[in-house]
């Protein structure tokens, strides 16, 4: 994982997202670089589609999650991430609420 994080930070350069004319502080105001972090958290799981008896079902566990992305927004309900982030556009956002994360770590280039 480590040359990974090495690569997309060297993509970034010192000053975030400024390279492609736009920088992360459109999204977090302040900040010059957004984090890239990694969020364990669950998720919710349907059974299947129609009915059921009651005397058959088996139980339905939540799935464990592993997600990868930059930080877009967080706050104490949720944070939001997106693995693709490009030319002021991103790609695959995705928003986890507070109560479903189990773990989340900034990466650095050591990862």
């Amino acid at each position: 994982m480590g040359k990974l994080v090495r690569m997309i930070l060297l993509m970034l350069g010192s000053d975030g997202f400024r390279r492609g004319g736009w920088c992360c502080s459109n999204l977090q105001k302040g900040k010059n670089q957004m984090d890239i972090v990694l969020i364990k958290w669950f998720d919710s799981k349907s059974g299947p589609a129609g009915w059921e008896y009651l005397d058959g079902i088996d139980p339905v566990e939540p799935i464990s999650c592993v997600s990868v992305g930059f930080l877009l927004e967080e706050n104490e309900s949720y944070k939001t991430i997106a693995p693709t982030v490009g030319g002021g556009q991103v790609l695959g956002r995705v928003t986890i609420p507070q109560c479903s994360i189990t773990d989340m770590r900034k990466l650095s280039e050591g990862d």
